[in-house]
């Protein structure tokens, strides 16, 4: 639902980021949380910058 109102959210980023924070909640394994860290770094942090970014530009024109 947010994706449709939000039309500027990468669905597929914030999809993969639930995927993986579901395949890992309980996951000890090292390898996997290298990898997962290796996604946070270069995809994720882009795509919460990317969110605050613009929610702040549509805030600052209104949710009309």
């Amino acid at each position: 639902m947010s994706y449709k109102f939000f039309d500027f959210i990468d669905e597929n980023s914030w999809l993969s980021m639930l995927s993986d924070r579901n395949s890992v909640a309980h996951t000890y394994d090292e390898n996997a949380a290298k990898l997962l860290v290796d996604r946070i770094i270069n995809s994720y942090i882009t795509a919460f910058d990317e969110l605050e970014n613009n929610i702040n530009k549509r805030c600052s024109k209104g949710f009309s």
